[in-house]
């Protein structure tokens, strides 16, 4: 008589639920920080659960600080915490240095609150290719709810004037920024509910050295003197392979 066993794979017909069969909805069910885009490979993700021990962290002036906080976060019950310091332009910042992968197109993503104390918030993608360093940087002011990239002159010029984000404690603005490689240049950036085309923007080389790695960064600074800004970053994530 015949042996074997029924269709148990994810695509089988099922009486009561569906089969699973998109991967990036599994993790999100599963209660994963990569929610938000969900393109790409991830390289690696953070959010703060286990501390900052694995960033470089800096920050300026007087009365500063980056901590961990349970204050509030986006996923989870811990995020990093930035203190600028009391002088308008003071800067926090975290970064992660990794290996660097195979060229691609490689993504930065992040969540944020922000405050009407915040000057700005940067995105920054720092990469070796060969013996020069290609960056990518998008830079948002939340009071003129302006952003802007880096050009490849080491200028920032402005393509949305409109981009406004809820100033709360509990509510994290999503970003990713891409960027790619092999031709130097953005890709695209997303912001919110809102995906921006970037592809014509040639990114920043400068000369360096042959590290061999990729240096992911977010950077917020004070807007006024002598106020400083209180901002929490959480669910980090580099990608490549971008699409």
């Amino acid at each position: 008589m015949p042996r074997g066993q029924g269709d148990f794979g994810q695509y089988a017909p099922t009486k009561a639920i569906a089969g699973m069969s998109d991967m990036g909805e599994l993790a999100a069910r599963l209660d994963s920080i990569n929610t938000y885009d969900r393109k790409g490979q991830t390289i690696w993700q953070e959010g703060f659960e286990d501390g900052i021990v694995k960033w470089y962290t800096n920050v300026e002036g007087d009365g500063g600080s980056i901590a961990v906080s349970t204050d509030t976060a986006r996923n989870g019950g811990k995020s990093c915490k930035i203190i600028t310091g009391t002088v308008a332009g003071n800067e926090g910042q975290i970064s992660r240095y990794v290996s660097k992968p195979l060229n691609s197109r490689i993504g930065l993503e992040l969540s944020h609150t922000t405050t009407a104390d915040v000057g700005y918030h940067k995105y920054v993608i720092l990469i070796n290719v060969g013996a020069n360093w290609l960056s990518g940087q998008v830079k948002y002011d939340p009071t003129t709810e302006t952003l802007s990239y880096l050009d490849s002159a080491g200028v920032f010029q402005d393509f949305d004037t409109d981009s406004r984000t809820y100033q709360q404690l509990n509510y994290f603005a999503q970003v990713k920024l891409v960027i790619d490689l092999d031709t130097g240049y953005y890709v695209r950036l997303l912001f919110g509910n809102k995906e921006y085309d970037m592809s014509e923007y040639l990114l920043r080389t400068v000369g360096g050295f042959d590290w061999n790695f990729v240096n992911a960064t977010y950077i917020v600074s004070s807007r006024t003197t002598p106020t400083k800004s209180t901002t929490h970053v959480d669910d980090i994530i580099l990608t490549q392979n971008e699409p």
